[in-house]
């Protein structure tokens, strides 16, 4: 793209004015079991710090490119992530069955649960009958489901709103959110992951943002 071509390589299509890729090697590093980091501090581990050399040398290669395109003075480089991954210290991380929020809600009144869906650190939670969020909201509450379910908070009505679209007017919105404690991960039975993403944690959102261009101040 850089020198003009297609993603074949043979046609002339101009240089894009925005582009970019993501470095999903990167994220795998992080949640393997003999990856992540070394420690609470984010000393990385082996594998992650080959990755995180792979990705240096692959942005470096990029830089040489418009460097050698004429293109580097004009061109804006961004390196961030759309998000993070938690727990940093893996002896933290346990995976809870994701399962189990189904089945508390199910318990409460039965055909109540319309979807639930665990992303990692985060189980967002639609019902059919929106009247009944709050008496959900309370079983969840109640600590010996925070305990087996590691809840740190239940998200539903303002707090709710404080966050995202009120689900009573927008369908796509989840009547209940319910974060775990950090270290938490809701996944399958047997998961080997060691970290992940989709919560509301600052190791989960804390990320990086370089911006780099010649004329920059500091």
């Amino acid at each position: 793209e850089i020198g003009g071509k297609d993603h074949t390589g043979k046609i002339n299509v101009g240089v894009p004015t925005l582009f970019g890729m993501a470095f999903q090697a990167f994220r795998y590093a992080q949640v393997i079991p003999e990856g992540g980091y070394a420690d609470a501090s984010g000393t990385p581990s082996a594998p992650l710090l080959d990755t995180i050399e792979h990705t240096d040398r692959s942005i470096g290669k990029m830089v040489d490119a418009l460097k050698a395109r004429g293109l580097l003075d004009s061109t804006l480089i961004i390196i961030s992530a759309k998000h993070a991954q938690a727990p940093m210290d893996a002896n933290k991380h346990r995976i809870i069955d994701d399962t189990i929020m189904p089945s508390i809600v199910e318990r409460t009144l039965s055909g109540l649960l319309a979807l639930s869906y665990a992303d990692g650190n985060v189980t967002s939670i639609w019902l059919t009958d929106q009247s009944q969020t709050g008496k959900v909201a309370g079983v969840l509450n109640q600590p010996a489901n925070q305990l087996s379910a590691g809840i740190q908070k239940v998200l539903w009505g303002e707090s709710l709103k404080l966050q995202t679209n009120d689900p009573l007017r927008d369908n796509r919105m989840p009547d209940i959110v319910v974060i775990p404690n950090v270290g938490d991960i809701y996944s399958e039975a047997g998961d080997t992951s060691i970290a992940a993403h989709g919560g509301f944690s600052e190791e989960d959102t804390h990320v990086a943002l370089l911006l780099s261009r010649p004329g920059f101040s500091a």
